[in-house]
């Protein structure tokens, strides 16, 4: 299953991280100050990836921290938030990604002997100590990883259990809720709150904490038995704009995809028997997509003879969409009755439970 938004793929990079030197210093004006040491070497360029959870790449775009290395020693001014975040540096022809975890602290990275460490300091400190006992960087390494060995295999089954044990060892920790909310951005009602039961009240003004919060509470909000978001989105091919208040009285299968997304457009053959077999069911398909080319020419390609809608007003937040393919369907009342990715058999499966029977 594809992973929405681009988030992800911003704020998780494979690296290795260093640890050095002496304690932080805190800044009086509550700002985190990044020194990039780079000795020699005076020509570059450092980007620091957003923390916030993304939805759309002109967000990402505004959020990025890009700036030009032009002497031994570049100073980055940020917010003093406590969060993880992914930290490229450009020189000449080499890339040196970095994860630091900053906060209101002065960080210093310096280039040493062809590679770049970050100077000890509290918060980076339990980073790496937390993320070496419970795998962490192995964990980075292994997520999207096939044909694994035995003992990589067992690790990995094991891993979001072991995050989830480790908050009754770490309530107070700000470093732990960075890692579980990797793990857990996606994950059901009862678990969300599992995990923000298990913090002290201390560090509930997370960033992290904060958002699988607000995650918790759309969730609550857009489960099934729940009424569905209203939504109005305008037609692209035509005048006029989509109301999903026009279909009440009828059962409405909306599919949540994007035209790079492999298994939704895998999932179309299937939409399209549904389609034919099912004249008072209606389809509409809403596209995530950013690219609105790219789109376009998903659409023609697969031709699919229902209602198609690019998600310009951020209707999949609305139906708390965190990953596609997501198939929502609406019931006559406006009710949300299922939701979910289903394979080919079990879509047929779960219509049938509304009287959309397959015929043998």
């Amino acid at each position: 299953m594809k992973i929405k938004f681009i988030a992800l793929m911003l704020s998780v990079f494979l690296c290795s991280v260093v640890s050095c030197q002496p304690k932080e210093k805190v800044s009086k004006a509550q700002e985190c100050i990044i020194t990039i040491h780079t000795g020699n070497v005076k020509e570059g360029k450092v980007v620091i990836y957003p923390y916030q959870t993304l939805s759309s790449s002109k967000e990402a775009e505004e959020l990025t921290i890009t700036k030009e290395i032009n002497s031994s020693e570049t100073r980055v001014k940020l917010d003093a938030a406590k969060v993880l975040r992914t930290v490229n540096i450009q020189l000449a022809d080499k890339n040196y990604t970095l994860e630091v975890f900053t906060g209101p602290v002065a960080i210093n990275l310096k280039l040493k002997n062809g590679e770049f460490v970050i100077e000890e300091n509290d918060y980076q400190k339990e980073f790496l100590s937390i993320g070496k006992e419970l795998g962490y960087q192995r964990m980075s390494k292994l997520k999207y990883k096939r044909n694994l060995a035995a003992n990589d295999s067992v690790f990995k089954a094991g891993y979001a259990s072991s995050l989830l044990k480790a908050i009754d060892k770490y309530p107070n920790s700000y470093v732990l809720p960075a890692i579980i909310n990797q793990e857990f951005w996606g994950a059901k009602a009862d678990t969300l709150q599992k995990i923000l039961d298990g913090f002290s009240p201390d560090v509930k003004d997370s960033y992290y904490l904060t958002s699988l919060d607000k995650r918790l509470k759309s969730e609550l909000t857009t489960a099934v038995g729940q009424k569905a978001p209203l939504f109005t989105i305008p037609y692209a091919e035509k005048e006029g704009d989509f109301k999903i208040s026009d279909y009440k009285g009828k059962y409405v299968l909306i599919d949540f995809w994007a035209s790079w997304c492999g298994p939704c457009r895998k999932g179309i053959p299937n939409l399209k028997e549904i389609h034919k077999a099912f004249k008072n069911l209606e389809i509409v398909s809403i596209s995530t997509d950013a690219n609105r080319d790219a789109w376009e020419k998903a659409v023609e390609e697969e031709k699919m003879p229902w209602i198609q809608l690019l998600d310009t007003k951020k209707v999949s937040n609305s139906f708390n969409i965190t990953a596609i393919p997501h198939l929502v369907i609406i019931s006559p009342e406006g009710v949300i009755v299922s939701r979910g990715f289903y394979h080919d058999e079990q879509l047929w499966e779960e219509l049938a439970k509304y009287g959309f029977k397959k015929q043998s």
